[in-house]
């Protein structure tokens, strides 16, 4: 479990095809502490399982379902990933309770400021969008946000300044995918 706040951003050093999927290295500094191998950790909202690290990264292994329903096919080398810790009982819980179980890929329609925030619009798959209702929360690339409007096939997201500057949705622009969940 996990609570959608991205606590680092860390970035891609290397991929490479392994049979049935792909290995993740990825480089992090405070997330590395305390992690250990066999430890579970969200990387742009995937729950993962670290199979290797050291002082600077940790490597994770991406098979079937996960690439699937994630965006990790299309990560190449130096780029952004968030990055959150798994809960424990001793972490306060700073957003919502977010499995780390992508469902989906969503189509991001509009990314654009208005005034000191920001608004976000996502097509989403019917398959999800029957979970969404306002005020409702969804995890987008593991950021846990809150549904502010509906329409038939999409939802939209007002995203205070901070949570952008925090997380790789700085990086974010219309047409690209996402990997979402609902919570």
């Amino acid at each position: 479990m996990f609570t959608g706040i991205i606590e680092e951003i860390g970035q891609i050093k290397q991929i490479k095809a392994i049979a049935g999927g792909l290995e993740i290295q990825v480089s992090a500094a405070e997330i590395l502490s305390g992690l250990k191998e066999g430890d579970s950790l969200a990387i742009d909202g995937v729950c993962q399982t670290v199979t290797t690290l050291n002082d600077h990264n940790f490597t994770v292994q991406a098979v079937g379902e996960t690439l699937i329903k994630s965006t990790f096919e299309e990560y190449q080398a130096g780029r952004m990933v968030n990055l959150e810790s798994s809960l424990t009982l001793e972490k306060p819980l700073g957003g919502h309770m977010v499995q780390g179980h992508v469902q989906a890929t969503a189509q991001i329609l509009k990314w654009q400021p208005r005034g000191e925030n920001y608004y976000l619009e996502l097509r989403l798959p019917d398959n999800l969008m029957k979970y969404c209702i306002p005020e409702g929360s969804i995890a987008v690339d593991g950021i846990s946000l809150t549904i502010a409007t509906i329409s038939e096939k999409t939802v939209g997201i007002s995203i205070v300044p901070y949570t952008v500057q925090q997380t790789t949705l700085k990086k974010k622009s219309a047409r690209c995918r996402t990997s979402c969940g609902i919570p």
